[in-house]
């Protein structure tokens, strides 16, 4: 008596199918690694064939030619300035580069239209081994793709020596790390110039977060906004702390209303003698949610139409949770987990 199999087996995708799935990418990590090298991060790690989109392979070369010819500028501080004016000049004269190449790579104008959409994509640095990894993973994934299309090909052809072993010495897939720690020698920590610039001296670093924590009804609010207004105006924060450097100030409020933080922001503007339909601060009252990638596109958007350097989101719990972490408010771990994400 011959039993029927227990399963059919059932094979759904060819080669030429699988040819026409969409091949992984990073766009984001592709300009937010470019905007890092045009705001003066170095990188020795960085191969072009982690770049999918040609124009920014051309970027990259681009870049690193400069770098080695020492032609492009190193922020003269950490500052949001100082490193604004550098990646512009940088924006320049990597373009100036595109052009020389134009005359004989024809793609070079793609390169240049995607410059300015990279030198708006970030404005830290340090993230520069943050996209790397992103898009070492990324490749990861085109490289593993690439391998096993050549084994069903060689499966439908018959090669099953190729098709089982699954090896081709034409590519090799190194598994990149997700997270990399990045080590100085002795040497250099003691050699180096790190500085720390402040917008509030001793109490407000640039570039840096803060967090305004305490109790309930603490005056949270109160202290964020004199803060802001301060660093609007320059005058002393809370009538005791000198403004080191006056920045351009977003205050986004979610939780205490309009009607309240007009009436706060009034009477802290009239405290320190100011108006404060004077001041250039923008005002916000639909907190977004870190956690969400169209609510970090749109907080990105305001911060830069309005050449934020110091955004405030009032109050944080609002900005860091949603649905699926609203239960863990109080687990400093998740909440930390968060915001760190955010930061980068």
């Amino acid at each position: 008596m011959t039993h029927p199999p227990q399963k059919l087996s059932s094979y759904s995708l060819s080669s030429d199918e699988l040819r026409n799935q969409p091949i992984p990418q990073d766009q984001d990590a592709e300009r937010g690694l470019i905007g890092c090298l045009l705001y003066g991060a170095k990188s020795d790690d960085i191969e072009t064939d982690v770049i999918f989109n040609e124009g920014r392979q051309l970027i990259i070369v681009t870049i690193e030619t400069l770098q080695h010819s020492g032609s492009l500028v190193n922020p003269k501080s950490t500052s949001f300035h100082d490193l604004q004016e550098a990646a512009r000049s940088n924006l320049e004269r990597v373009a100036a580069g595109l052009d020389i190449i134009s005359d004989y790579w024809p793609n070079a104008g793609d390169g240049k239209a995607e410059l300015v959409q990279c030198f708006e994509s970030i404005t830290r640095p340090e993230d520069v081994d943050y996209f790397l990894g992103r898009l070492k993973e990324v490749h990861c994934r085109r490289e593993a793709i690439e391998v096993h299309v050549k084994r069903l090909d060689a499966a439908y052809s018959g090669d099953l020596e190729l098709a089982l072993d699954g090896t081709d010495q034409s590519t090799s897939i190194v598994k990149p790390a997700k997270f990399s720690i990045v080590s100085v020698p002795s040497s250099e920590l003691a050699t180096s110039n790190y500085t720390l610039d402040y917008f509030v001296e001793g109490v407000l670093t640039c570039g840096q977060p803060c967090v305004i924590g305490g109790a309930s009804k603490s005056l949270k609010t109160s202290i964020a906004i004199d803060l802001a207004i301060s660093l609007d105006s320059g005058k002393e924060f809370l009538n005791q702390y000198p403004v080191s450097k006056r920045a351009k100030v977003g205050v986004i409020s979610g939780e205490s209303g309009k009607a309240s933080i007009q009436n706060t922001a009034q009477r802290v503007a009239e405290c320190k003698q100011l108006e404060l339909s004077e001041l250039s601060i923008e005002w916000a009252f639909d907190i977004p949610q870190i956690s969400d990638p169209s609510h970090l596109r749109e907080l990105k958007r305001f911060i830069q139409k309005h050449d934020i350097e110091v955004p405030f989101l009032d109050p944080v719990y609002l900005a860091l949770l949603n649905r699926d972490t609203a239960g863990n408010a109080t687990n400093v771990f998740m909440m930390g987990a968060i915001l760190r994400e955010w930061l980068r």
